[in-house]
């Protein structure tokens, strides 16, 4: 919707630049001029820097080239916009704590971008616009990397003979109480056989006998240490026995039927 809007922005801003001759105004409507032609009424210094000013009267006009001109600043204060939304948006998913190096640097070009605003300086303010997404995604990419940590599932109980994999390449070798599981490990069970596997939320996974199941993701996020974890059936079924915080917070996503390797 947000993107939809833009478009709609620019293209009037587009179409008035193109239908207009030079413009003329008085100092009282250089805000309403600012938003109108630079995308927000706080780039006024940039408006004023481009414009030729008239002392005698106190008005100001800005030729055809210097509407041209604004029209890169509307689409650089989108930007801004939209990159200053999605660094609220990851403060409150735990920037400060996860990514604080990150969003220091994504604040001082925030705060740089503001300064040559002020400035009035068209050709700074746009080239640092460029760094701004580049930063912010940096600082998307540590918050998620920091965040989020894959841990171990531990078989907790037997009965019968259960076999382990660790890895999709691996053998299978028999299972022992206390073992440790990861990403990409997995359970098989027999014809009268079963296993528990138990997760750091204190959430159960039950492997039903004549089972294979492969551990695709076991995750904590270190906010709210709630867990994430998948976990594929090659053969077989699954009881889940999720804890209170599994109910409340964890995701666990059981994938049946995929032709996985056994």
């Amino acid at each position: 919707m947000r993107l939809l809007a833009s478009s709609f922005l620019l293209f009037f801003v587009s179409f008035d630049v193109f239908a207009q001759e030079p413009i003329s105004f008085s100092s009282d409507e250089l805000q309403e001029i600012s938003q109108r032609y630079a995308g927000s009424s706080l780039n006024w210094p940039v408006v004023v820097n481009l414009a030729d000013h008239d002392i005698s009267n106190n008005t100001f006009t800005l030729s055809r080239a210097a509407l041209l001109k604004l029209r890169s600043l509307t689409n650089t204060t989108l930007i801004y916009e939209d990159q200053q939304k999605r660094v609220n948006e990851l403060i409150s998913e735990g920037a400060t704590v996860f990514a604080k190096n990150q969003l220091n640097d994504a604040n001082q070009l925030f705060k740089e971008y503001l300064n040559q605003v002020r400035n009035g300086n068209l050709e700074n303010v746009l080239t640092v616009s460029e760094q701004l997404k580049p930063s912010v995604d940096a600082l998307e990419r540590t918050l998620n990397q920091n965040r989020l940590v894959s841990v171990q599932a531990q078989l907790t109980a037997k009965g019968g003979d259960v076999d382990k994999r660790l890895g999709l390449l691996a053998s299978w070798t028999e299972a022992f109480v206390g073992d440790l599981f990861e990403e990409s490990h997995g359970v098989r069970t027999r014809e009268e056989s079963y296993a528990t596997l138990a997760f750091t939320d204190g959430s159960n996974i039950i492997v039903n006998p004549n089972t294979t199941a492969i551990i695709r993701k076991s995750r904590i996020d270190k906010l709210d240490k709630s867990a994430d974890a998948e976990i594929t059936l090659v053969e077989g079924g699954l009881l889940s026995k999720l804890s209170a915080a599994g109910k409340e917070r964890s995701k666990y996503v059981l994938n049946a039927n995929r032709l996985l390797p056994a």
